[in-house]
């Protein structure tokens, strides 16, 4: 599936809006992970030292999961609009970052681009925040998903979008 050049939605608005980073945060990348990355899973350590966990998120933009049969890990493409993919977004520094890209094989396994998400942001206690749109690096596959197996979306209606397919690894 090609991804199409979609116009960004009016509502996107720098990450900084998102959530009040503190001053040294200022400087953080936000990163949409969306597989082994996220709390609990396989290669969550690199998350955490050197980021912080901003909230739960939904991409704006189509993608759907594969993976392989073994190893067990996730892949995403771009999809139709209606389907979306669940994950976290993170702020990560500069060596974290570099530590994923060498993880996902930045160029050649994956290829890290910009992508809108709408982000739940948690307060301290672990309650809803706010919901806004933002701009966060997301790693998408580059091979075939021929012989891969698309994970399993599940029909969600939203009040906001409609009818709609989420995407969650787990």
């Amino acid at each position: 599936f090609a991804r199409a050049s979609r116009p960004r939605p009016p509502a996107l608005l720098p990450v900084a809006y998102c959530f009040t980073p503190n001053q040294s945060e200022k400087m953080m990348t936000p990163v949409f992970v969306y597989g082994t990355l996220k709390r609990g899973h396989g290669n969550h350590e690199l998350l955490m030292h050197g980021a912080r966990f901003v909230g739960e998120a939904t991409t704006v933009e189509g993608f759907k999961i594969y993976q392989h049969d073994r190893p067990v890990y996730p892949m995403a493409k771009p999809a139709p609009a209606d389907c979306q993919l669940r994950g976290e977004v993170w702020l990560v520094d500069d060596r974290t970052l570099a530590a994923l890209d060498r993880l996902e094989g930045n160029g050649h396994f994956y290829e890290r681009e910009k992508t809108p998400v709408e982000v739940s942001e948690q307060t301290n206690a672990g309650r809803l925040n706010a919901r806004s749109l933002c701009e966060a690096w997301i790693y998408i596959y580059l091979g075939h998903v021929d012989r891969l197996h698309e994970c399993g979306g599940m029909a969600v209606e939203t009040a906001t979008r409609g009818t709609r397919t989420e995407y969650d690894w787990r």
